[in-house]
């Protein structure tokens, strides 16, 4: 499987193969969590769990595939989001307004990185243990 975001669609497409014949499917979350609007970056868990950055709405929506149950995370903590990378603790790194911060399933949040002023983090991604982070001046 693999997962686009959709700004136009405010949603998240998943496709079950790389071909025209792959299934598809478009994922939004239900009304009592509330739209989708400008979905930027996501996240792919191991076991198949899917993680947007809902930009314009300031904050992180996970989806846990098997259950098809969504949870919001850093709602109030959140500027506007774009990039995020699944930890190995679990946790959710956030490229968000000059930070990247940590957010858990329990409703923590910690910031792992301030950036210096005029430098935006726009992604992150992480590899063996290590976080990355892009970014341009702004």
């Amino acid at each position: 499987m693999f997962v686009v975001s959709d700004q136009r669609l405010g949603a998240v497409v998943a496709f079950s193969g790389l071909d025209a014949d792959g299934a598809f499917g478009v994922l939004r979350p239900p009304p009592a969590i509330g739209g989708m609007h400008n979905p930027a970056g996501l996240a792919l868990a191991e076991e198949g769990t899917v993680v947007v950055a809902d930009r314009d709405n300031g904050r992180v929506l996970v989806l846990f595939t098997a259950s098809l149950t969504w949870v919001e995370l850093g709602s109030g903590s959140l500027n506007r989001p774009t990039g995020v990378a699944v930890l190995p603790d679990g946790r959710v790194a956030v490229a968000d307004s000059r930070r990247v911060l940590a957010l858990g399933l329990d409703g923590s949040v910690e910031e792992l990185v301030a950036m210096a002023q005029g430098f935006v983090p726009v992604g992150v991604a992480e590899a063996g243990g290590r976080l990355y982070r892009r970014g341009h001046t702004g």
